[in-house]
């Protein structure tokens, strides 16, 4: 596996622990690391990548790509303030500047002026979608709107099959445990009670087939000869 980056650090938006605990899983797994690296050609069988002016041509298999997001068309077409990338800005609030009878959240929007950077991840937008709930409830009843503020909980992903990493207030976990916390997270976060139930139980099913297939427990005890 080779992993191409075009930064000079992988993961370079998060804290430096869960930087440095994710390098060091890519090394453990072998896989090799191209950082500072710039993606020029993508042949049936090869990339060819450059870095300090000079290309390399890799052989390949499999191409996976990873982008930015981009706004849909129907944003752009908007009649209302927004940013270079197709944001659409927003008040602290939430509501649109031109047309604060619209809110807008999640990747699709930006607060003008902002104090502090959110980060489009999953956990900033479901906080915002609290907030606008809220706001939306105070709109109809006559009531002041309240700005969103983003608290940054910590950073959770994946290291590999059964390995995770969880950073959070200065705290790292990694390996299966962590992986273990995640998905609890993660099922925590699911809309209803009916699909926690469904995701557990289909998780919960997955561990005790693994454990009754497992060759250390599955292995048939071996019977001494009889000597004499």
């Amino acid at each position: 596996v080779h992993l191409v980056e075009r930064n000079e650090e992988i993961l370079q938006n998060f804290p430096k622990s869960v930087r440095v605990a994710s390098y060091r899983s890519l090394l453990a797994k072998n896989v090799s690391l191209y950082l500072n690296t710039g993606l020029k050609e993508v042949a049936a069988n090869s990339i060819t990548v450059f870095k300090d002016n000079k290309n390399e041509v890799i052989p390949i298999d499999l191409l996976l790509w990873t982008a930015g997001t981009e706004a849909q068309d129907w944003i752009n077409n908007l009649d209302c303030q927004k940013t270079a990338q197709g944001k659409l800005l927003t008040r602290s609030s939430l509501q649109l500047i031109d047309y604060p009878e619209v809110f807008a959240l999640g990747d699709i929007a930006e607060i003008y002026p902002s104090k502090q950077v959110i980060p489009a991840t999953a956990q900033a937008a479901y906080q915002a979608a609290s907030v606008v709930a809220k706001n939306i409830s105070a709109v109809i009843r006559k009531k002041s709107p309240q700005p969103y503020y983003y608290l940054h909980l910590g950073d959770m992903l994946t290291l590999g099959k059964q390995s995770a990493l969880v950073s959070s207030f200065g705290i790292n976990i990694i390996g299966r445990l962590a992986d273990i916390m995640r998905r609890f997270v993660y099922i925590l976060r699911l809309p209803s009670k009916r699909h926690q139930l469904k995701v557990f139980q289909h998780w919960a099913k997955k561990i005790l087939l693994r454990l009754r297939y497992s060759p250390v427990l599955s292995k048939q005890p071996i019977e001494s000869k009889n000597t004499r």
